[in-house]
């Protein structure tokens, strides 16, 4: 099993997604800043705007961009690799 598998296996690969686009949109020095992280979760917290995500859900994805800011280069890459692949093979079968 891949170093990625063991950190993001077990999740929503929907919540992987969107993880993957916080850490992209503000980069892993911010989402490793404990100051910048506890400001996000707060703010999902007291945000009543979004009927499509609860609070636990957008938690979690903040969760998951920091576990993937806290992965090794390599394995982020391999990630984003497979990741790639996977859809690819998916839009051939259609």
């Amino acid at each position: 099993m891949k170093e990625y598998e063991k950190i993001l296996g077990k999740n929503n690969p929907l919540q992987n997604a969107i993880a993957f686009s916080y850490l992209l949109e503000y980069g892993r020095k911010n989402i490793l800043n404990d100051d910048f992280y506890n400001k996000m979760i707060k703010e999902v917290e007291n945000d009543t705007k979004n009927p499509l995500m609860t609070p636990d859900f957008k938690k979690e994805f903040i969760k998951i961009s920091r576990d993937m800011a806290n992965m090794k280069e390599q394995d982020l890459r391999n990630y984003i690799f497979n990741r790639v692949k996977e859809e690819r093979k998916i839009e051939k079968s259609r």
